[in-house]
Protein backbone atom coordinates (compact mmCIF):
# COMPACT_ATOMS: atom_id res chain seq x y z
CA UNK A 1 0.00 0.00 0.00
CA UNK A 2 1.29 3.44 -1.22
CA UNK A 3 2.52 5.87 1.80
CA UNK A 4 0.43 9.10 0.87
CA UNK A 5 2.76 11.16 3.47
CA UNK A 6 6.23 9.75 1.46
CA UNK A 7 4.38 10.27 -1.96
CA UNK A 8 3.74 13.81 -1.17
CA UNK A 9 7.62 14.57 0.15
CA UNK A 10 8.89 13.12 -3.23
CA UNK A 11 6.65 14.86 -5.46
CA UNK A 12 7.29 18.10 -3.70
CA UNK A 13 10.99 17.89 -3.96
CA UNK A 14 11.36 16.34 -7.12
CA UNK A 15 8.60 17.40 -9.43
CA UNK A 16 8.15 19.22 -11.74
CA UNK A 17 10.64 17.43 -13.67
CA UNK A 18 14.02 19.55 -14.56
CA UNK A 19 15.21 19.15 -18.13
CA UNK A 20 17.39 21.06 -20.14
CA UNK A 21 16.07 22.30 -23.63
CA UNK A 22 19.09 20.31 -25.14
CA UNK A 23 17.95 17.09 -23.87
CA UNK A 24 14.41 17.71 -24.98
CA UNK A 25 16.03 18.41 -28.33
CA UNK A 26 17.91 15.49 -28.30
CA UNK A 27 14.87 13.33 -27.30
CA UNK A 28 13.24 14.93 -30.32
CA UNK A 29 15.92 14.31 -32.47
CA UNK A 30 16.58 10.63 -32.07
CA UNK A 31 12.83 9.44 -32.14
CA UNK A 32 12.27 11.77 -35.39
CA UNK A 33 15.66 9.89 -37.17
CA UNK A 34 14.34 6.67 -35.87
CA UNK A 35 11.68 6.94 -38.20
CA UNK A 36 13.48 8.14 -41.03
CA UNK A 37 16.34 5.66 -41.18
CA UNK A 38 14.18 3.03 -40.82
CA UNK A 39 11.34 4.06 -43.49
CA UNK A 40 8.76 3.32 -40.90
CA UNK A 41 6.94 4.12 -37.38
CA UNK A 42 9.61 2.67 -34.71
CA UNK A 43 9.61 3.13 -30.75
CA UNK A 44 13.07 3.27 -29.68
CA UNK A 45 14.37 3.35 -25.81
CA UNK A 46 16.83 5.74 -24.36
CA UNK A 47 18.11 6.91 -20.95
CA UNK A 48 17.35 10.16 -19.36
CA UNK A 49 21.02 11.26 -17.82
CA UNK A 50 21.81 13.76 -14.70
CA UNK A 51 25.22 15.45 -16.19
CA UNK A 52 26.03 15.83 -12.12
CA UNK A 53 26.16 12.37 -10.57
CA UNK A 54 26.67 13.76 -7.25
CA UNK A 55 24.31 16.63 -6.88
CA UNK A 56 21.08 16.47 -4.18
CA UNK A 57 18.74 17.77 -7.10
CA UNK A 58 18.16 15.93 -10.18
CA UNK A 59 18.46 17.53 -13.70
CA UNK A 60 18.25 15.47 -16.76
CA UNK A 61 20.55 17.09 -19.40
CA UNK A 62 21.36 14.55 -21.86
CA UNK A 63 19.70 11.57 -23.20
CA UNK A 64 21.48 7.72 -24.16
CA UNK A 65 20.33 6.10 -26.42
CA UNK A 66 20.62 2.20 -25.14
CA UNK A 67 22.60 -0.48 -26.11
CA UNK A 68 21.20 -3.70 -28.39
CA UNK A 69 17.34 -2.68 -28.46
CA UNK A 70 15.12 -4.36 -30.96
CA UNK A 71 12.30 -2.42 -31.71
CA UNK A 72 8.49 -2.44 -33.51
CA UNK A 73 5.99 0.13 -34.18
CA UNK A 74 4.44 -0.43 -30.90
CA UNK A 75 7.89 -1.88 -28.31
CA UNK A 76 11.43 -1.56 -27.77
CA UNK A 77 12.64 -4.29 -25.83
CA UNK A 78 16.67 -3.94 -24.72
CA UNK A 79 18.12 -7.07 -23.99
CA UNK A 80 19.83 -7.66 -20.42
CA UNK A 81 23.23 -7.35 -22.06
CA UNK A 82 22.44 -4.52 -23.52
CA UNK A 83 21.14 -2.48 -20.28
CA UNK A 84 24.71 -3.75 -18.68
CA UNK A 85 26.69 -2.34 -21.39
CA UNK A 86 24.67 0.68 -21.37
CA UNK A 87 25.01 1.90 -17.68
CA UNK A 88 28.33 0.72 -17.80
CA UNK A 89 29.33 3.01 -20.51
CA UNK A 90 27.05 6.07 -18.73
CA UNK A 91 29.39 5.26 -15.57
CA UNK A 92 32.26 5.03 -16.27
CA UNK A 93 32.79 6.28 -19.77
CA UNK A 94 30.37 9.30 -19.72
CA UNK A 95 30.65 9.84 -16.03
CA UNK A 96 26.68 10.94 -15.40
CA UNK A 97 24.11 8.88 -13.34
CA UNK A 98 20.85 7.60 -14.83
CA UNK A 99 17.88 9.10 -13.63
CA UNK A 100 14.72 8.06 -16.07
CA UNK A 101 13.94 6.08 -18.68
CA UNK A 102 12.79 7.40 -21.60
CA UNK A 103 11.09 6.36 -24.91
CA UNK A 104 9.73 7.51 -28.45
CA UNK A 105 6.17 6.51 -29.17
CA UNK A 106 7.31 7.32 -32.92
CA UNK A 107 4.46 8.90 -35.24
CA UNK A 108 1.71 8.01 -32.63
CA UNK A 109 0.35 10.23 -29.43
CA UNK A 110 2.45 10.52 -25.83
CA UNK A 111 1.05 8.53 -23.06
CA UNK A 112 1.73 5.70 -20.83
CA UNK A 113 0.57 2.15 -21.91
CA UNK A 114 -0.08 -0.58 -19.76
CA UNK A 115 3.48 -2.00 -21.10
CA UNK A 116 5.30 1.30 -20.42
CA UNK A 117 3.38 0.99 -16.41
CA UNK A 118 5.13 -1.85 -15.82
CA UNK A 119 8.82 -0.95 -17.93
CA UNK A 120 9.21 2.20 -15.42
CA UNK A 121 8.25 0.12 -12.30
CA UNK A 122 10.93 -2.73 -13.64
CA UNK A 123 13.62 0.11 -14.25
CA UNK A 124 13.06 2.05 -11.35
CA UNK A 125 13.84 -0.91 -9.42
CA UNK A 126 16.84 -1.51 -11.21
CA UNK A 127 18.18 2.43 -11.72
CA UNK A 128 16.58 4.32 -8.93
CA UNK A 129 18.09 7.40 -7.65
CA UNK A 130 18.56 6.94 -3.69
CA UNK A 131 17.32 9.58 -1.86
CA UNK A 132 16.16 10.32 1.64
CA UNK A 133 12.65 11.36 3.28
CA UNK A 134 11.10 12.67 6.66
CA UNK A 135 8.07 10.64 7.57
CA UNK A 136 6.52 11.11 10.70
CA UNK A 137 5.62 7.49 12.65
CA UNK A 138 4.20 6.47 15.80
CA UNK A 139 6.99 5.65 18.39
CA UNK A 140 4.68 4.58 21.32
CA UNK A 141 5.80 0.75 20.27
CA UNK A 142 9.19 2.23 20.64
CA UNK A 143 8.85 4.25 24.33
CA UNK A 144 6.43 1.84 26.24
CA UNK A 145 5.07 2.31 30.08
CA UNK A 146 7.48 2.58 32.89
CA UNK A 147 6.93 2.79 36.54
CA UNK A 148 8.35 5.62 38.43
CA UNK A 149 8.24 6.85 42.15
CA UNK A 150 5.17 4.43 42.12
CA UNK A 151 3.23 5.58 39.08
CA UNK A 152 2.77 4.52 35.44
CA UNK A 153 4.31 7.29 33.12
CA UNK A 154 4.97 7.05 29.59
CA UNK A 155 8.23 9.38 29.49
CA UNK A 156 9.77 10.28 25.96
CA UNK A 157 12.82 12.12 25.11
CA UNK A 158 11.95 14.43 22.45
CA UNK A 159 14.71 16.92 21.02
CA UNK A 160 16.98 16.44 23.91
CA UNK A 161 13.87 17.49 26.50
CA UNK A 162 12.52 14.68 28.70
CA UNK A 163 8.88 15.04 29.02
CA UNK A 164 6.46 12.85 31.18
CA UNK A 165 2.88 11.79 30.56
CA UNK A 166 1.05 10.00 34.13
CA UNK A 167 -0.47 7.39 33.27
CA UNK A 168 -2.51 7.01 36.81
CA UNK A 169 -6.03 8.20 35.12
CA UNK A 170 -7.01 4.50 35.03
CA UNK A 171 -4.91 2.52 37.86
CA UNK A 172 -7.50 -0.55 37.82
CA UNK A 173 -7.02 -0.87 33.86
CA UNK A 174 -4.37 -2.32 31.54
CA UNK A 175 -1.62 -0.09 29.82
CA UNK A 176 -3.21 -1.00 26.24
CA UNK A 177 -6.54 0.66 27.69
CA UNK A 178 -5.20 3.76 29.36
CA UNK A 179 -3.46 4.38 25.91
CA UNK A 180 -6.37 3.64 23.63
CA UNK A 181 -6.90 6.77 21.47
CA UNK A 182 -3.07 8.42 22.26
CA UNK A 183 -0.64 7.84 19.88
CA UNK A 184 3.17 9.65 19.76
CA UNK A 185 4.45 10.42 16.85
CA UNK A 186 7.92 10.98 15.78
CA UNK A 187 9.67 11.76 12.50
CA UNK A 188 11.94 9.32 11.10
CA UNK A 189 14.28 8.94 8.25
CA UNK A 190 12.81 6.44 5.44
CA UNK A 191 14.94 5.34 2.76
CA UNK A 192 12.96 5.48 -0.60
CA UNK A 193 14.09 5.41 -4.61
CA UNK A 194 13.00 7.97 -7.16
CA UNK A 195 12.77 7.78 -11.24
CA UNK A 196 11.81 9.26 -13.57
CA UNK A 197 9.51 8.88 -16.73
CA UNK A 198 9.21 10.38 -19.96
CA UNK A 199 7.16 9.49 -23.41
CA UNK A 200 8.44 11.35 -26.24
CA UNK A 201 7.52 11.37 -30.24
CA UNK A 202 8.79 11.71 -33.79
CA UNK A 203 6.19 15.04 -33.97
CA UNK A 204 7.81 16.68 -31.37
CA UNK A 205 5.37 16.53 -29.27
CA UNK A 206 5.54 18.13 -25.09
CA UNK A 207 6.55 14.38 -23.87
CA UNK A 208 4.76 12.98 -21.34
CA UNK A 209 6.28 12.94 -17.68
CA UNK A 210 6.09 9.77 -15.22
CA UNK A 211 7.66 9.77 -11.84
CA UNK A 212 8.28 6.45 -9.89
CA UNK A 213 9.09 5.46 -6.65
CA UNK A 214 10.06 2.88 -4.48
CA UNK A 215 10.15 2.36 -0.53
CA UNK A 216 9.86 -0.57 2.05
CA UNK A 217 5.89 -0.81 0.96
CA UNK A 218 6.97 -1.58 -2.75
CA UNK A 219 7.20 0.14 -6.12
CA UNK A 220 4.96 3.10 -6.89
CA UNK A 221 4.37 5.80 -9.35
CA UNK A 222 2.37 9.16 -10.32
CA UNK A 223 0.97 9.71 -13.90
CA UNK A 224 1.35 12.76 -15.76
CA UNK A 225 3.41 15.01 -13.73
CA UNK A 226 4.44 18.21 -14.81
CA UNK A 227 7.99 18.97 -16.37
CA UNK A 228 10.24 21.90 -16.27
CA UNK A 229 12.72 23.24 -19.60
CA UNK A 230 15.94 24.69 -17.68
CA UNK A 231 18.81 25.93 -19.25
CA UNK A 232 17.95 27.54 -22.68
CA UNK A 233 21.18 27.00 -24.39
CA UNK A 234 22.62 27.41 -28.41
CA UNK A 235 23.99 23.94 -27.76
CA UNK A 236 22.96 22.00 -31.16
CA UNK A 237 22.58 18.19 -31.39
CA UNK A 238 24.75 16.44 -33.75
CA UNK A 239 22.46 14.48 -35.98
CA UNK A 240 25.09 12.71 -37.69
CA UNK A 241 26.26 10.78 -33.91
CA UNK A 242 22.70 10.29 -33.17
CA UNK A 243 22.29 8.74 -36.81
CA UNK A 244 25.65 6.59 -36.30
CA UNK A 245 24.22 5.60 -32.57
CA UNK A 246 21.09 4.17 -33.64
CA UNK A 247 22.60 1.84 -36.42
CA UNK A 248 24.60 0.93 -33.96
CA UNK A 249 22.69 0.27 -31.24
CA UNK A 250 19.26 -0.77 -32.72
CA UNK A 251 19.19 -4.34 -33.86
CA UNK A 252 16.57 -3.27 -37.09
CA UNK A 253 18.74 -0.50 -38.33
CA UNK A 254 21.97 -2.61 -37.76
CA UNK A 255 20.54 -5.54 -40.34
CA UNK A 256 19.88 -3.29 -42.63
CA UNK A 257 22.76 -0.99 -42.54
CA UNK A 258 24.63 -4.27 -42.64
CA UNK A 259 23.03 -5.45 -45.44
CA UNK A 260 23.20 -2.00 -47.29
CA UNK A 261 27.29 -2.37 -46.39
CA UNK A 262 27.22 -5.93 -48.58
CA UNK A 263 25.71 -4.58 -51.40
CA UNK A 264 28.08 -1.71 -51.73
CA UNK A 265 30.80 -3.85 -51.31
CA UNK A 266 29.55 -6.03 -54.05
CA UNK A 267 28.95 -2.80 -56.32
CA UNK A 268 32.31 -1.90 -55.67
CA UNK A 269 33.78 -5.00 -56.38
CA UNK A 270 31.60 -5.21 -59.92
CA UNK A 271 32.73 -1.36 -60.68
CA UNK A 272 36.55 -3.04 -60.10
CA UNK A 273 35.70 -5.88 -62.83
CA UNK A 274 34.22 -3.87 -65.52
CA UNK A 275 36.82 -1.40 -65.71
CA UNK A 276 39.06 -4.42 -66.33
CA UNK A 277 36.91 -5.78 -68.64
CA UNK A 278 36.93 -2.44 -70.29
CA UNK A 279 41.16 -2.55 -70.38
CA UNK A 280 41.13 -6.33 -71.87
CA UNK A 281 38.20 -5.79 -74.66
CA UNK A 282 39.89 -2.26 -75.72
CA UNK A 283 43.15 -4.61 -76.76
CA UNK A 284 41.63 -7.69 -77.91
CA UNK A 285 38.65 -10.07 -76.08
CA UNK A 286 35.80 -12.07 -77.34
CA UNK A 287 32.19 -11.94 -77.60
CA UNK A 288 32.03 -13.94 -73.87
CA UNK A 289 34.35 -10.95 -72.52
CA UNK A 290 31.56 -8.65 -73.94
CA UNK A 291 28.68 -10.58 -72.73
CA UNK A 292 30.25 -10.75 -69.34
CA UNK A 293 30.57 -7.17 -68.88
CA UNK A 294 27.40 -6.66 -69.81
CA UNK A 295 26.07 -8.87 -67.51
CA UNK A 296 28.26 -6.88 -64.56
CA UNK A 297 26.76 -3.63 -65.67
CA UNK A 298 23.16 -5.64 -65.74
CA UNK A 299 24.19 -6.85 -62.05
CA UNK A 300 24.89 -3.16 -61.08
CA UNK A 301 21.84 -1.73 -62.32
CA UNK A 302 19.44 -4.03 -60.44
CA UNK A 303 21.33 -3.30 -57.06
CA UNK A 304 21.48 0.23 -57.14
CA UNK A 305 19.76 2.84 -55.09
CA UNK A 306 20.54 7.21 -54.70
CA UNK A 307 19.29 6.55 -51.13
CA UNK A 308 21.02 5.04 -48.29
CA UNK A 309 24.37 4.87 -46.68
CA UNK A 310 25.58 4.74 -49.69
CA UNK A 311 23.26 6.44 -52.41
CA UNK A 312 25.28 9.06 -52.84
CA UNK A 313 28.89 6.89 -53.17
CA UNK A 314 27.23 4.66 -55.84
CA UNK A 315 26.00 7.46 -57.46
CA UNK A 316 29.08 9.09 -58.08
CA UNK A 317 30.46 5.30 -58.84
CA UNK A 318 27.78 5.19 -61.80
CA UNK A 319 28.44 8.72 -63.58
CA UNK A 320 32.09 7.44 -63.56
CA UNK A 321 31.90 3.92 -64.82
CA UNK A 322 28.91 5.63 -67.39
CA UNK A 323 31.58 7.93 -68.73
CA UNK A 324 34.88 5.63 -68.84
CA UNK A 325 32.36 3.39 -71.17
CA UNK A 326 31.08 6.05 -73.58
CA UNK A 327 34.58 7.35 -74.09
CA UNK A 328 35.64 3.40 -74.61
CA UNK A 329 32.63 1.72 -76.64
CA UNK A 330 33.53 3.12 -79.96
CA UNK A 331 37.38 1.39 -79.69
CA UNK A 332 36.00 -1.87 -78.03
CA UNK A 333 33.22 -2.26 -81.06
CA UNK A 334 36.50 -1.60 -83.31
CA UNK A 335 39.06 -4.16 -82.64
CA UNK A 336 36.38 -7.02 -81.55
CA UNK A 337 34.82 -6.57 -85.35
CA UNK A 338 38.62 -6.65 -86.75
CA UNK A 339 38.65 -10.68 -87.74
CA UNK A 340 40.42 -12.06 -90.37
CA UNK A 341 38.09 -13.11 -93.56
CA UNK A 342 39.92 -16.36 -94.02
CA UNK A 343 36.94 -18.18 -95.36
CA UNK A 344 33.52 -18.37 -96.36
CA UNK A 345 32.85 -20.30 -92.90
CA UNK A 346 34.76 -17.23 -91.29
CA UNK A 347 32.86 -15.13 -93.04
CA UNK A 348 29.53 -16.35 -91.94
CA UNK A 349 30.87 -16.61 -88.63
CA UNK A 350 32.20 -12.96 -88.83
CA UNK A 351 28.71 -11.58 -89.72
CA UNK A 352 27.16 -13.32 -86.51
CA UNK A 353 29.73 -11.88 -83.96
CA UNK A 354 29.07 -8.57 -85.36
CA UNK A 355 25.54 -8.68 -84.75
CA UNK A 356 26.80 -9.96 -81.00
CA UNK A 357 29.05 -7.23 -80.54
CA UNK A 358 26.72 -4.51 -81.94
CA UNK A 359 23.71 -5.55 -79.46
CA UNK A 360 25.54 -5.73 -76.65
CA UNK A 361 27.29 -2.51 -77.64
CA UNK A 362 23.58 -1.31 -77.79
CA UNK A 363 23.00 -2.39 -74.25
CA UNK A 364 25.93 -0.45 -72.60
CA UNK A 365 25.13 2.99 -74.73
CA UNK A 366 21.44 2.22 -73.48
CA UNK A 367 23.21 2.07 -69.99
CA UNK A 368 24.99 4.84 -70.61
CA UNK A 369 22.06 7.26 -71.88
CA UNK A 370 20.33 6.15 -68.96
CA UNK A 371 22.86 7.37 -66.57
CA UNK A 372 22.96 10.43 -68.23
CA UNK A 373 19.34 10.98 -68.52
CA UNK A 374 19.30 10.30 -64.48
CA UNK A 375 17.38 6.82 -64.95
Amino acid sequence: MRNKQIERQILDRYTPIKITDYAIKKANVISKRMCELAGESLEVSFCLLDDDPSAEDMLIGDVYISQDQRVTPAYCDVSGSGGIRSMRDIKYNLKKRIVGWGHSHANFDVFYSGTDDATILNRASKWKVKKEVDCLESILEDVGVLEENGSRVLRLDLEGRSVVLKMDMFRDHSDEYNLRGLDVLGSKKRDVGVFYGMTFNALGADPYCVLAYTSEDGGFFVKGVEHKVVENSEREVDVKEVDRQLKERVINLREIYEKESRIFERYKELQSGCEEDMIALMSGGDLDSLNELVDKIDEMSSIYRSDGDFGSEMTEMRIKLAEKLEGSLERIRTVNLELEDESLTEKVKNRLFSRGVDSKIGNLLQYVEGVKDGR
